[in-house]
């Protein structure tokens, strides 16, 4: 892996004539390595193809409603600034929405593979991302409520609080349906079943979840007062044990936020909410890497949001102070992933300070590097999008044509 140190150093010619150099080496060489075979893991390693694998990648949520040309240009980009990996949701629920993956009505589970408004999309998604060399993590459904999520199963089975989904067993056997369906999906374009296709490097049972959802407080769907880490553990063993029980190919992940459940804050990180280390949030990062069926950690970092009001001024001392935060957070996520013997992925993770945004994240990539992390992904990627750029809704997108890319992204490689 070449040292991050190293670009920092460059003057701007320099960086120029290095990006040509990215650009070319991986329109050229990244797809015979990143497309074919299952990733795997080893320790705290991942594997391609008897290989170390060093994963850089992103997220993007929109690919499953994207237009196919719209879906190419996507991950022409990734390949042309070294991704290796795309985070992409692969859950719709019906929301009157011309996309949805799947509905509930007069009492029946329905699923929508239409390729056109349905889990077709997904079929594309597959064929262009192996064309362009990348491997693709789906996520089984989400915490918040956009496209449905979590509560949308709490809604059709007229659940009171949100963790009911942890709990129930009628969204429980919603879920379990959906998923079944899913990974044994027949591409309709290239005949592959999901469940074999070495395109996928991972499943992911749910993007951040948590004991509360968007309705934190009010009800239904707000926090029911029993909701532990035991609750969020116990489903994870079993979904996570129900996924391999079908799926013997691919590795499997939580997709949380890698909070801790902890007497105290890691070293070094200060001022953040309580529920980030306490064990509040319902999440034990340790606990669910020690549990069989999850092959690695998730974990992700938004120092600058998590933090409680009024104690660090917005300002280059608040920049400090959460880079910190951030760098702390990277390194004892990693001495966990050590202790456990097990990868650990950074899959999310930015900021919205457009001005500080390159020395920010050149450092958080090299504290990537530095501790060994398996692999990171920043929030997030886009491109073109019926006609125009992608819009950046939360003010931390990164495209391919941004300034200083390479020291936003960082790129942990094999040369």
């Amino acid at each position: 892996m070449p040292h991050l140190k190293a670009l920092a150093k460059l003057d701007h010619s320099d960086k120029m004539w290095f990006s040509k150099f990215l650009a070319a080496f991986f329109a050229l060489a990244l797809p015979v390595y990143a497309a074919s075979g299952f990733v795997s893991r080893e320790g705290t390693a991942f594997k391609l193809n008897g290989e170390k694998f060093y994963a850089t990648g992103s997220n993007n949520y929109y690919l499953m409603f994207a237009q196919n040309s719209d879906i190419d240009s996507l991950f022409a980009d990734a390949k042309s600034i070294g991704l290796k990996y795309i985070r992409v949701w692969a859950w719709y629920e019906y929301q009157g929405d011309y996309n949805w993956f799947q509905n509930y009505t007069n009492g029946q589970q329905v699923f929508n593979d239409d390729v056109n408004s349905g889990l077709g999309r997904l079929d594309y998604v597959l064929v262009s991302a192996k064309r362009y060399g990348i491997k693709l993590i789906f996520v089984l459904t989400g915490n918040w409520s956009a496209f449905g999520g979590i509560d949308k199963y709490n809604q059709w089975t007229n659940a009171t609080y949100h963790s009911d989904f942890y709990t129930k067993s009628a969204p429980k056997t919603l879920f379990k349906n959906y998923i079944s369906h899913v990974l044994n999906r027949k591409n309709s374009i290239s005949g592959v079943q999901y469940k074999t296709d070495s395109t996928i490097m991972a499943w992911e049972l749910a993007n951040e979840p948590r004991c509360v959802g968007s309705n934190s407080a009010a009800l239904p769907y707000g926090r029911d007062p029993a909701c532990t880490t035991h609750t969020l553990y116990n489903w994870v063993s079993e979904i996570s044990s129900y996924i391999k029980k079908i799926d013997s190919n691919h590795l499997v992940a939580v997709g949380d936020e890698g909070f801790l459940n902890s007497t105290a804050p890691p070293a070094g990180v200060v001022s953040t909410w309580n529920d980030v280390w306490n064990g509040d949030s319902g999440l034990d990062f340790e606990a669910f890497l020690n549990i069989k069926t999850i092959d690695f950690g998730t974990f992700h970092s938004y120092m600058d949001g998590w933090h409680n009001p009024g104690e660090i001024p917005n300002d280059q001392y608040f920049n400090a102070v959460y880079s910190n935060n951030t760098v702390n957070w990277i390194k004892e996520h990693a001495r966990i992933g050590k202790k456990v013997g097990k990868p650990v992925i950074l899959e999310e993770y930015g900021t919205t300070d457009k001005t500080a945004r390159t020395q920010l994240m050149s450092t958080w990539n090299k504290a990537v590097e530095d501790y060994g992390v398996a692999a990171s992904g920043y929030w997030m990627i886009a491109s073109n999008f019926y006609g125009s750029l992608y819009p950046d809704y939360d003010g931390c997108t990164i495209y391919a044509n941004s300034t200083d890319v390479y020291q936003q992204v960082g790129l942990l490689l094999m040369l």
